[in-house]
């Protein structure tokens, strides 16, 4: 996979070897990646298929969670992290367009794709306990229109040992509100979901 991605270096002391790290940043639109993978589902209307559409969302009123992942991030192409990379950071960006309160943010560890539904996730309707793995992001406090920024270094660290856990992360909603944000699929690119990873061989 061709993709250009920003690179950083970083030194230690003249007293010991040098030390390289390296950030790549994924956003569909950007350097050629296409890997993100969102949508939301809705137990309001279990069926339909939104993962074409550009806002994601939550709200407890009508059982929304919303899903993001990126895809591909590991290999040994250029702009993908090394497989067995010491991951030294990561973080998730997203754009909020209607604020509220924050989600709970978990790991996911079923497989799924933007065509699953509120009835087809994880093999059956509703969000199941043993289809979300560790809690990322504890919800409640209030997120406002802009940038929300989630550390998600334990998510990437967990993966790198293991690159087919990927599943990305669930959005789940903590407070009685509605939430939006842009989605991989909104008309302008640089406020599409990204993840920056920064990591050493």
């Amino acid at each position: 996979m061709d993709q250009a991605r920003n690179v950083t270096a970083t030194f230690e002391d003249s007293t010991s070897p040098p030390s390289t790290s390296t950030t790549l940043t994924f956003r569909d639109g950007e350097g050629g990646y296409e890997g993100t993978q969102d949508t939301f589902i809705r137990g309001a209307s279990p069926d339909t298929v939104r993962g074409q559409a550009p806002v994601l969302t939550w709200n407890p009123n009508d059982d929304k969670s919303a899903l993001v992942k990126f895809e591909e991030i590991f290999g040994a192409d250029p702009g993908q992290v090394p497989f067995g990379a010491t991951i030294q950071g990561a973080t998730l960006t997203m754009e909020v367009s209607n604020g509220g309160a924050a989600a709970e943010v978990f790991d996911v560890v079923v497989p799924w794709t933007e065509d699953d539904t509120f009835n087809t996730f994880g093999g059956e309707p509703d969000v199941q306990a043993d289809e979300v793995g560790a809690l990322v992001s504890v919800g409640g406090e209030m997120v406002n229109p802009g940038t929300l920024t989630l550390d998600v270094t334990a998510s990437v660290a967990t993966w790198a040992a293991d690159p087919s856990a990927n599943q990305g992360w669930i959005f789940r909603p903590s407070a009685t509100n509605n939430v939006e944000l842009r989605s991989s699929e909104y008309g302008t690119v640089d406020v599409r979901p990204q993840l920056s990873v920064t990591y050493t061989p």
